[in-house]
């Protein structure tokens, strides 16, 4: 196995930070029992900003070189986001502290994750389109369809009393399906 001094001696100093990257995330999972680095984590780490470790990751994925990091293990192609995972385990009763520690994530994203479901949760409640809730709350689709959904399957899985609960704090005078363009929405 190479040495960093000849990787970098014979590919040059990217070659080197991605041969560091791979060794990295490999310790992680194996010699950690399990864990999973962020990019966030693999910039700090390498002392490089996250727009050139996901060029790196970008650069990787075309040699078809698997590179595990949260976002490919979590994430792993259409499946629900670590964004919803931290919702569904707020509505369950999980604390923020305690979401944040199963998650590995820090409680500040933890905390913001949960504020932009409320905030999609209330606008679909209200009946705001779906565009509509997408440029009030620079959300992607996908993860305002997924909120959606979650709040759509609250009742079967056991959350409804929790969301009800959380949402009851914003409380509406008036009934807005009785709005204008509802009913013309609607007619």
């Amino acid at each position: 196995m190479m040495m960093n001094i000849e990787i970098r001696q014979k590919y040059g100093i990217a070659a080197e930070r991605r041969a560091k990257k791979l060794r990295l995330c490999d310790e992680a999972i194996y010699l950690d029992q399990g864990g999973v680095l962020t990019q966030e984590d693999l910039a700090n780490l390498l002392g490089t900003s996250l727009s050139t470790i996901k060029r790196d990751d970008a650069y990787l994925m075309k040699q078809d070189v698997s590179l595990l990091t949260r976002g490919m293990v979590e994430d792993i192609g259409r499946g629900v986001s670590h964004k919803t995972k931290a919702v569904v385990l707020f509505l369950k009763n999980y604390t923020l502290s305690e979401i944040a520690w199963k998650m590995a994530h820090s409680p500040p994203s933890v905390n913001r994750y949960l504020e932009d479901f409320l905030v999609v949760a209330f606008l679909h409640r209200v009946f705001y389109l779906l565009l509509t809730i997408r440029k009030i709350t620079k959300l992607s689709e996908r993860l305002i369809k997924e909120y959606i959904g979650l709040i759509e399957r609250a009742e079967s899985e056991g959350y409804k009393d929790r969301l009800n609960q959380i949402l009851d704090q914003f409380k509406v005078n008036e009934p807005l399906k009785k709005r204008w363009w509802w009913r013309e929405r609607n007619d």
